[in-house]
Order: C-alpha cells, then sequence, then structure tokens
C-alpha cells in the first residue's frame, strides 16, 4: 500500500509531466535585426535559421533548454558572432537547473537577450517589455 505522501507527489507529477515547455527565449535588444542559429545536443545538425527583429523576442523549440545548447551563432548585420559551448557557460550559470527540475517543467524560463556586437547576458527574470512574436524561418 502507497503512503498518502507517495499518492501526493505522483498525482502532481503527471500533470506536470504533460506541460509543454519552450523555455529559452531569445531577446533581440541590438537595435538591428538579428539571424540566430543553435546547436541543441540532441541533434547533429544546426536549426534553421531564425529572423529576430529589433526590439523582438522569441521562443526556441520545445523542449530546448539552454543547459542543452552546444553552440550559437547570431549575424547582425556584417559580422557574426560565433558562441562555443564554454563561451555559453556564463548563460548557463545564470538559468542554472538540474534535469529533474527541467523534466518535471518547474523551472524558470530562460531569458537570452542580446545587447548587439556579441554581447549576451541570461536571466530567469523577464527583461521589461518583453515583445514575443512567432518564429521566422530564413531560408
Amino acid at each position: 500500500m502507497m503512503s498518502k505522501r507517495a499518492i501526493v507527489a505522483i498525482s502532481l507529477t503527471f500533470p506536470l509531466a504533460a506541460c509543454d515547455a519552450w523555455p529559452t527565449v531569445i531577446d533581440n535588444r541590438s537595435g538591428q535585426n538579428i539571424k540566430l542559429q543553435y546547436h541543441d545536443s540532441s541533434y547533429e545538425e544546426w536549426s534553421a535559421p531564425l529572423s529576430i527583429r529589433s526590439g523582438r523576442a522569441q521562443r526556441l523549440s520545445l523542449e530546448h533548454w539552454v543547459q542543452d545548447m552546444v553552440g550559437l551563432r547570431i549575424e547582425e548585420g556584417r559580422s557574426v558572432y560565433n558562441f562555443s559551448h564554454s563561451s555559453l557557460a556564463p548563460i548557463r550559470k545564470a538559468c542554472a537547473s538540474n534535469l529533474v527540475a527541467r523534466r518535471l517543467k518547474i523551472t524558470p524560463d530562460c531569458y537570452i537577450t542580446y545587447l548587439g556586437k556579441g554581447q549576451l547576458r541570461g536571466s530567469f527574470i523577464e527583461p521589461e517589455n518583453l515583445s514575443i512574436e512567432d518564429a521566422a524561418i530564413v531560408r
């Protein structure tokens, strides 16, 4: 026979596990439109290029967490900025979470703010005046 505590824990886990998580938001505060690609460790290939207008933000794909990112590439004007797994460490640290919390969908969203000229900032705190729009894939 299960204890009341176990029954409560299991009953709370199932609804949380069924929630969709779009946990990583890229916020473009650079003053220019950008194109972005990221490489999630679950895939061999990079994402399709996303176009993010200045002053707008986009969510990355379902279940793509900053902790699983092994690369990020941003085109701003004629400049291209490549961020390796190790250079993304400060972002992962700012949005630190463990695997169990991510799988249970109890980790807050991670907001990666692109400030321009290759400068990134990460936080669990939603930036002021955040304007999220649907992804625009660039060909």
